[in-house]
Parts: C-alpha cells; sequence; structure tokens
C-alpha cells in the first residue's frame, strides 16, 4: 500500500517490484511461499499501464535464464481454459453416450413393436419376422416369448 500511495511512475514501481524479487529470490523459502509473493507483486500491486505487468514478467523470466515467457496469469488462465475445455469434453461425451443408449432404447421399442404386429397381425414365422424387421432370430422368439406370456 506504501508503494501504491506514493506517487511513483509504472517505470520506478516495476523497478520497485524487480528489487523486492530479487530480495526474495536471494532467501531460502519455499516454493509455494515464493510463489504466493510474486502473485503479490505481480497482480496485487498493480500497474496503471496493464502493459508493464508483461515487461515486469519478461525481466523475471530472464532473471531466471528462461527464453520462453508464460506470465503466471497466462499460465492459470491456460490451464483453467484446458480443464474447462476437458471438462467440456468429458461433458460431451458423457451426454452423448446417454443420448445414443436413450436413442438404441427406443430403436429397440420400435423393432419390438414392429415385430410384434408383424407375428399378431400377420402371422409371420420367426424368420420371416426376422428379415422384415431388420433383427435376429433370437430377438423375435424374445418378443414371442413375451406375447406368449402376455396371453396367458
Amino acid at each position: 500500500m506504501a508503494i501504491r500511495h506514493k506517487d511513483i511512475t509504472d517505470e520506478e514501481l516495476k523497478t520497485i517490484k524487480l528489487d523486492l524479487y530479487d530480495e526474495m529470490m536471494k532467501r531460502k523459502m519455499e516454493k509455494s511461499v515464493r510463489q504466493g509473493i510474486y502473485d503479490f507483486l505481480a497482480y496485487y500491486v498493480s500497474f496503471e499501464n496493464p502493459q508493464m505487468l508483461r515487461i515486469f514478467e519478461e525481466e523475471v523470466e530472464n532473471k531466471l535464464g528462461r527464453s520462453i515467457t508464460v506470465g503466471t496469469r497466462e499460465y492459470l488462465l491456460e490451464k483453467a481454459k484446458n480443464e474447462g475445455v476437458m471438462l467440456g469434453v468429458k461433458t460431451e461425451r458423457a451426454n452423448s453416450e446417454k443420448l445414443l443408449a436413450e436413442e438404441r432404447k427406443k430403436v429397440l421399442e420400435t423393432k419390438y413393436e414392429v415385430v410384434s404386429n408383424l407375428i399378431l397381425d400377420f402371422g409371420f414365422t420367426d424368420e420371416q419376422a426376422a428379415k422384415a424387421a431388420e433383427v435376429t432370430v433370437d430377438f423375435v422368439q424374445k418378443v414371442r416369448a413375451d406375447l406368449a406370456k402376455k396371453k396367458n
């Protein structure tokens, strides 16, 4: 708060942040603590110009000797996006499987009804009903057995 209430430029703020970062890196502390301090420096003590955050992160990356700059914010956003996509894929797959199962059930119910009609209304044999309804003979025999149960 003291830093933000001083009347300083973004360039001066960046210098202060980098000095604090250097001081932090000299101390022995857990990675999670260091990451928390870095996040605080990067995101809670904010610059007036949003582009300065990118410049700050690039300079930190240079200090670490990394050639590819991916800021914490970008990393977290990308990670959240990927997790969201994966969740969406899993949800979509589950929904597709559910819809497919429902569609199969409807098709079987329709075929059951067709076979019932072929047997009851037209007296088809098992083989004739199977061929006409495009089902197996076993399926027709199950339908015929159900019809016989209902009759008794």
